[in-house]
This record gives C-alpha cells, structure tokens and sequence, in this order.
C-alpha cells in the first residue's frame, strides 16, 4: 500500500519539479516557479529520508526530536504535496490574464519623467530615517550590550516586538526604493543609494536572519539590473537586448550564491554568537555539515510540519491562523492584547524558547485552512499572482519596484509563510506609495 502511494507521491513531485522550470524557462521571474522548485527539493527529500529511515540528514528541530511513524510522515507528504499542486492551480488561473508572450521584457523599456517637490521628499525620508532610528534605538536598549555586538547577525532573544524588526528592515527598502525612483533617469544611481544600503546592511545583520540576507541581495541585485539593462534597452534597443537573454545568467549565477549562502551564514552566525557570549568555544564547521545546513531541519518545512502538528494537538486554535494573523496585526497590542501571533512564537511560548523557527508556506496554508484548503489555498495562489503579475506588467515604475521586491520575498514566503509574507509585502506598498505620492510626482511615458 505504501509503496503504491510513494511511487503516486514521487510523480507528482517530479510534476511540480517540473512544472516550476516550464514556468521559469517562459518568465525568469515566476514567483510559483521557484516555489515549486524549493518544495520539491527541500521539503521532499528531507520527507523521503525520513520516511525510508535513509539517515542523511538530522530530523530536529530545536530540542524537538522528530520521530514519527511511518504513516505519519507519509501523511504528511500526501498533505504537502496536495497543497503545492493547489497553490500552483490557484496561481495558474492568476496568470491566465497575463500573457507570456510578454516574458523578460517585463522590466525593460520602462520610462518615467519625474517631477519632484524636493522639500516635501527630503522631509519624508527625514522622517523615515528618524522612525528607523528610534525602532534601531529602542531594539538596541532592549539588547542592553555593546553596540557592535548588536549590529552583528548574533541570536537576539530579548528582541521581540514582530511590528518594530518588520519596519526596521523595510523603511531601508523603502528609502532604497525612492532613491532608484528619484534618480531613475540619471546614469549614476549607486551613489544616492549607499546610505539607504547601509541602513539595510545594519538591520538585515541586526535582524540574525539569513533569509533576510538572501532577502536583500535579490532586492538590491535586481534593482541595479533592471537599471542597467534598461540603459542597455535605451542605447541597443529591447529586442536586441533580450536576443542576449540576460536575465538567465545573471539569476542562474543568483541562485547558486543565495544557495550556497544558506550554511555560509549560518557559521558566521554561530561565530557571532559566540562572540556575543564572550568567547568563542566551538568550531562552527565542526557542528554541521553543508549538505545539514542546506536540506536539514531547520531549512526545509517538512520536519516543521510534525512539530506544527503537535501543537494543533495539544493547544489547537489554528484554524484560519493566517487571516486572523494578517487582520489584527495592524492592531497595536495597547488596544487589542489578545491579537493573534505567529504560529512560531505560540509554539515557543508553548516549549520555551527555541530561537528561529520557520513556518513555510505550507504548513501555514495547510494549518491555517485544514479540509477548506481545497477552497482557501487555490484562491491565495490566485490572489498572489495577480498582485505580481499586475505589478510586473506595468510601465509604472512604481508598480515595476514593488514588482522587484515581491519576487525578492520568494525565500521569505517559502520559509515564512503566506500571512508574513503578505503583511511585509502590504507595508512596504502603502509606505512606498504614501511617500511616493507625498513627497514627488512620477507620471510614466511610453
């Protein structure tokens, strides 16, 4: 019986497998295409090693041993499999709307004659700057040791506030963000943009995580690309410069970097850790091996979904977890102390402190969702491919950005989860827009 249903389980696996590379062979920058992609490499093959017993890699999470029946895991890989179809289903009607034909050329040919009211600009990322500052300040207070030891990726368990570590990384998009929209028809652009890359730099190395640093660098690599090869499309023409098929090298070479990112910070984290304890007593290569790091349990969703499991056991609570999440998170705890949190920190509250979980998108789907996920996963699939697919399809250079900094979260909605992801996405798009409008004038020529 199970092998009947591992052999229908590994198909459909390949299948999405496969379906991700179609989608990115006809638009480099499909979002679901790489969420394919991570599923089918880091949440399967972690699955299966555990479901034969294979013993290559560590199932642990935290000082949670994962030791589960055979027909636990094998129900759990039915689960996950059935939503990564459903969520792609959902995302396929999404892009139906859009034409592929358009393809690459998505983000060339974008135009902008600006207009600025250059008081009212300099005063709102005055503001921003100030409002970073303070959230910096005030995380640091909190810390209570010396500033470097702050500034390093080191594990920072007296931080917790989920609204203040969210702007202290975004108000530093943002500000990079208008700073491209600002000097969008200038040649030099880096220059105006290393003080905002400085900010991010601080708060992504502050923030201890390492998919914020992925983050980031797809962020700022691809805002400095789309520039270039806009530039390109100005001197070339945008038919010539897509017969080069740029886009592929260049996000082939960043994936093999975010990639090999994944262990490379986490040593210099345990380094920094160690540092922020006084001494250094452990080598961190002697801890885990890359091949740990990079498909153990604390990088894929699989393992997770068995101590998420347990918690829905024990406590229960999480049905629609990700809508109530995503509703009352604007809400300031002085109103309203009983919010919903993070599923991660109610399992923390629950065992103690664990240090950084993730969720992923499926077990947030899933949990979230339950027998409804035939309904409710299909739809967020929809509702993510028409925001990107709107925004990227647009002249706008507005709505291009935003564009940018959606697919820039692709690690984050793998490992964080659908609620997160949409809550970071949201605040960055009314802060960028507010700003926007307020402090300069963008009308777009074609």
């Amino acid at each position: 019986m199970y092998n009947i249903l591992a052999v229908v389980m590994m198909a459909l696996q390949v299948f999405i497998l496969i379906r991700g590379f179609i989608r990115i062979r006809r638009y480099i920058f499909d979002i679901c295409g790489y969420l394919n992609i991570l599923f089918a490499v880091f949440f399967t093959l972690p699955a299966w090693d555990l479901f034969y017993g294979g013993g290559y890699f560590v199932h642990k999470v935290a000082d949670f041993s994962v030791n589960p029946t055979q027909s636990d895991v094998m129900k759990y890989i039915v689960i996950s499999t059935t939503i990564a179809l459903l969520f792609d289903f959902g995302y396929f009607l999404g892009n139906r709307t859009f034409a592929y034909k358009v393809g690459d050329s998505r983000l060339l040919n974008i135009k902008a004659e600006t207009t600025y009211n250059k008081n009212s600009y300099d005063l709102i990322c005055f503001l921003l700057f100030s409002f970073w500052l303070y959230i910096m300040y005030s995380a640091y207070r909190t810390f209570g040791r010396s500033l470097l030891l702050f500034i390093m990726p080191s594990r920072k368990k007296e931080i917790y506030s989920g609204f203040s570590s969210m702007m202290q990384l975004v108000i530093p998009e943002v500000l990079l963000a208008l700073s491209f929209v600002r000097h969008w028809d200038k040649r030099k652009i880096i220059i105006p943009s290393i003080f905002p890359l400085l900010m991010l730099l601080i708060s992504v190395s502050s923030s201890d995580q390492r998919r914020e640093m992925i983050h980031g660098i797809i962020f700022c690599g691809l805002l400095i690309l789309i520039k270039y090869f806009n530039i390109l499309g100005d001197k070339e023409g945008v038919e010539r410069v897509l017969k080069k098929r740029p886009w592929r090298k260049y996000a082939i070479t960043g994936i093999a970097i975010s990639v090999a990112l994944i262990p490379l910070l986490w040593y210099a984290r345990n380094y920094s850790n160690q540092l922020t304890r006084g001494e250094v007593t452990v080598n961190p290569f002697s801890l885990h091996s890359f091949t740990d790091l990079i498909f153990g349990s604390s990088s894929t969703g699989f393992d997770t979904s068995l101590v998420v499991d347990w918690y829905d056991n024990t406590y229960g609570g999480l049905f629609f977890h990700c809508i109530r999440y995503f509703t009352t998170f604007w809400i300031p705890r002085a109103i309203f102390d009983g919010k919903t949190i993070q599923i991660t920190l109610l399992i923390k509250l629950a065992r103690g402190d664990w240090g950084n979980l993730s969720l992923f998108y499926i077990n947030d789907l899933y949990f979230s969702f339950k027998y409804l996920s035939v309904i409710f996963v299909p739809l967020m699939g929809y509702l993510l491919s028409k925001i990107y697919n709107r925004a990227s399809s647009s002249r706008d250079i507005k709505n291009v950005i935003f564009s940018i900094y959606i697919f820039s979260q692709v690690v984050l909605l793998f490992k964080n989860g659908v609620s997160v992801f949409f809550i970071r996405i949201t605040l960055f798009y009314m802060i960028f827009s507010l700003a926007n409008y307020f402090g300069q004038h963008v009308k777009v020529t074609h």
